[in-house]
C-alpha cells in the first residue's frame, strides 16, 4: 500500500491534463488567427481610408476649381449681360433717333413737293402773264373804239344842233369836244401804262420772290436731305454693326453658358463622388468598429477563458492538495523520512502556506525526483519498509 500511495504521489506530481493542453493550444491558435485577420483587415482599411482621403483632398481642389471658374464665367456672362444690355439700349436709341430722323425727313420731303407744286403753279401762270396784258391792250382798244364811236354819235349831235347856230360856236365846240377826248385818251394810256407797269412789276417781284424764297429753300433742303441720308446710311452702318457685335456676344454668352453648365455637371459627377467616397468611409468607419468591437469580444472571450483555465488551474491544484493530503495521511513517517528532499512536515506546510503555484513546485519536485531516482537505493528502501518500524 506505501509503495502504491508513493507511486501514486510521484504520477501526480503537477502535470496537467492532455486535453486542457490542447484546448488552451487551439483557443490561443484560434486568437492568433483572429488577431491576424483583424489586423490584416485594420491596415487594409487604414490604407483605404488614406487613399480615399487622397481622393477627397484631390476631389476638393477639383472642385475649388470648378467653383472658381464658375465665378469666372459667371462675372464674364454677367458683364457680357451688361455689355449686351448696353449695346440694345445704344440700338433701341440709334433706332428712334433713325425713326426721327426719317419723320423729319418726310416732313421736309412734304415741304420740298409743297414748294415744287407752287413753284409749278407759278412757272404755270408765268406765260400767261403776257396772255392777259394782250387781253388787257384788246378789252382797252374795244373800249377806245366804243368811246370813239360814242363821241362820234356826241359830234353829230352837237353838229346837228350846232348847224342851226352859228358856225364859229361850232367850231368851238368841236375844239372842245376834240380836247376832252385827246385827254381820256391820254388818261386811258397812262392808266394802261401803269396797269402794264403794275403787272411786269408784279411778275419781276414773283420771279425775285421765287428766286430769293424757294430755291435757297429747295437747296438747303436738298442739301439737308442728303446730310440725312449720309447720317442714315452711317446709323444704318452703325446698327448692323452693333447687331454683328450683339450677335458675337451672344454667341460667346452662350459658349460661355455651355462651359457653366459643363463646370456644374463636373460640379456634380464630383460631389457624386465625394458623397460615395463618404458612404465608403463611413462603411470602413463601421467596419472598423465592428473589428474593435470584434477584437473587443475576442479579448473578452480570452479573458473568460484566461479566468475559467485559472479556475480550473486552482480547481485541479486544489484536487492535488487533497490527493497528496489523502496520501501523506496513509504514509507513515519512516516512509515519508525515506523519501529524498521531501518529509511530511515539510508537505503540510508546503500545503498550508503555499505561495508559489502548485504547477511549477509539482514540476520541480518531479525533476528533483527524477533526477535523485536510483534503482538500487529504491530497491534497498523498499526492502526496508518491508521490515518491522523499530523506534530508536
Amino acid at each position: 500500500i506505501d509503495v502504491v500511495a508513493v507511486n501514486m504521489i510521484r504520477r501526480s506530481s503537477g502535470r496537467t491534463p492532455p486535453f486542457v493542453l490542447i484546448g488552451l493550444i487551439f483557443i490561443v491558435l484560434i486568437l492568433a488567427y483572429n488577431y491576424w485577420t483583424l489586423s490584416s483587415q485594420n491596415s487594409d482599411l487604414q490604407e483605404d481610408i488614406e487613399r480615399l482621403q487622397t481622393e477627397i483632398k484631390i476631389n476638393a481642389v477639383k472642385q475649388e476649381q470648378s467653383e472658381k471658374k464658375n465665378a469666372a464665367l459667371q462675372d464674364q456672362v454677367h458683364d457680357m449681360d451688361e455689355l449686351s444690355s448696353k449695346l440694345r439700349k445704344q440700338v433701341l436709341e440709334e433706332e428712334d433717333s433713325l425713326k426721327k430722323s426719317d419723320n423729319f425727313n418726310k416732313k421736309k420731303d412734304y415741304e420740298i413737293t409743297k414748294l415744287k407744286s407752287e413753284m409749278g403753279n407759278l412757272e404755270e401762270r408765268l406765260p400767261t402773264v403776257p396772255d392777259n396784258i394782250d387781253e388787257y391792250y384788246i378789252y382797252i382798244n374795244s373800249k377806245k373804239l366804243e368811246i370813239e364811236s360814242f363821241r362820234r354819235h356826241i359830234t353829230l349831235i352837237i353838229l346837228k344842233t350846232c348847224e342851226k347856230s352859228t358856225p364859229i360856236s361850232y367850231n368851238q365846240a368841236n375844239l372842245k369836244f376834240e380836247q376832252a377826248s385827246l385827254r381820256s385818251c391820254n388818261t386811258d394810256v397812262k392808266e394802261l401804262k401803269l396797269v402794264n407797269d403794275r403787272l411786269a412789276d408784279k411778275l419781276i417781284e414773283a420771279n425775285q420772290q421765287v428766286e430769293q424764297e424757294y430755291l435757297p429753300n429747295i437747296e438747303l433742303q436738298k442739301k439737308q436731305l442728303a446730310a440725312n441720308e449720309a447720317q442714315i446710311i452711317s446709323l444704318r452702318n452703325e446698327i448692323n454693326s452693333k447687331n454683328s457685335q450683339l450677335v458675337d456676344r451672344t454667341s460667346d454668352i452662350k459658349e460661355l453658358e455651355t462651359n457653366l453648365q459643363k463646370e456644374q455637371s463636373l460640379s456634380g459627377t464630383l460631389q457624386a463622388s465625394l458623397d460615395s467616397i463618404n458612404q465608403k468611409l463611413t462603411q470602413t468607419f463601421t467596419d472598423l468598429t465592428e473589428c474593435h468591437d470584434n477584437v473587443a469580444q475576442l479579448h473578452d472571450t480570452a479573458k473568460l477563458h484566461e479566468a475559467k483555465l485559472a479556475k480550473a488551474q486552482d480547481e485541479l491544484a486544489a484536487l492535488r492538495r487533497e490527493q497528496i493530503a489523502a496520501a501523506a495521511a496513509q504514509l507513515p513517517q519512516a516512509a515519508m523520512n525515506m523519501i529524498p528532499n521531501v518529509q511530511y512536515k515539510d508537505v503540510n506546510n508546503a500545503i498550508e502556506k503555499r505561495d508559489v503555484p502548485l504547477e511549477k513546485e509539482n514540476d520541480v519536485e518531479i525533476k528533483k525526483n527524477v533526477n535523485a531516482y536510483d534503482p538500487v537505493d529504491t530497491a534497498q528502501r523498499n526492502d526496508q519498509l518491508a521490515q518491522p518500524n523499530i523506534p530508536g
